[in-house]
């Protein structure tokens, strides 16, 4: 009988899943229910429950190898944006120094230069989604065939997990291109004056 506030429930059996921790004290469980004399009531699997702990056990694994491999991929991701925002940069290096030349102000280039990275950035965010979840849900698939567990992903947990990571990295981006740009352009303004 179950008792549920004032409402009285009869049931012939009833099952509960406790959560388990290790092991070491199975023989003791075991041996509690059978001075209870409640064993043949009580239904305890140690095999299943360390079947199911081991199971808990290998999807956590899984789920920090997932969390490492996303970090790479967003990572070299990054690198090749960076190398990408680099050559962009020193391509239209002389045409900053000349726009520097003739009064415009270096705030009116930070800004353009701003706006024009957090255009590329979008555009990129658009890309780098949808690369990385093909690419870990190829990583899951081989992992469930490999090990026989996986941890599914969804859209909202990639952005959940990709998008803090990656403003991390274009805040980083950003302010490295805002240095290489002050960079080039003392290098082609000397070069200018030197001709």
């Amino acid at each position: 009988m179950v008792l549920c506030k004032n409402v009285k429930f009869k049931c012939k059996s009833l099952t509960a899943y406790a959560p388990v921790n290790d092991f070491s004290n199975s023989l003791a469980v075991l041996q509690s229910l059978q001075q209870k004399n409640i064993e043949k009531q009580v239904s305890y699997n140690a095999d299943l429950a360390e079947q199911i702990f081991y199971i808990s056990q290998l999807r956590s694994v899984v789920k920090y190898v997932m969390l490492i491999l996303s970090v790479f991929v967003l990572l070299a991701m990054t690198l090749s944006l960076f190398s990408v925002l680099h050559s962009y940069i020193n391509s239209n290096a002389k045409y900053y120094a000349m726009v520097r030349a003739i009064g415009v102000t270096r705030l009116t280039i930070f800004t353009i230069l701003f706006f024009e990275l957090l255009l590329l950035m979008l555009v990129s965010m658009l890309l780098i989604v949808p690369v990385s979840g093909l690419f870990l849900f190829i990583a899951n698939y081989c992992l469930i065939n490999i090990i026989g567990a996986g941890v599914p992903i969804t859209l909202s947990q990639l952005l959940e997990s990709a998008f803090p990571m990656f403003s991390l990295f274009s805040i980083g981006i950003i302010v490295i291109s805002m240095f290489l740009l002050i960079w080039d352009q003392h290098r082609e303004i000397s070069t200018i004056l030197k001709k």
